[in-house]
């Protein structure tokens, strides 16, 4: 999935204000995390994805976690903590089965 299709997902699910640049950076987040504790190697290009072509890595269904740490953030910004606590999780249980998957096919 591309960044930009992942981000007006969202933004019809959730609205907000936020720019694309921060959600971008959401998502250099997400993924530099699925490089350094998933695939164990090095992030070192933070900028990776960039704009609305840039090419996630997690493939479906396990990409469903980028659009829930996405729905997190923004409702951490907009101090919906209830919102936040529960798509949190959700991107927390999204990523440990990505993990495992990625365990079980090595």
């Amino acid at each position: 999935m591309k960044a930009g299709e992942l981000i007006a997902i969202v933004d019809s699910i959730k609205q907000n204000e936020i720019s694309e640049d921060v959600k971008f950076a959401w998502l250099n987040e997400a993924e530099a995390r699925v490089l350094c504790e998933i695939r164990k190697e090095p992030a070192l290009d933070m900028g990776a994805i960039s704009c609305g072509e840039s090419e996630l890595s997690v493939p479906s269904p396990y990409s469903k976690m980028y659009s829930m740490y996405l729905v997190a953030m923004i409702a951490f910004v907009l101090g919906e903590y209830d919102t936040y606590a529960k798509a949190n999780a959700e991107y927390e249980q999204v990523f440990y089965e990505y993990a495992k998957y990625c365990i079980r096919t090595r």
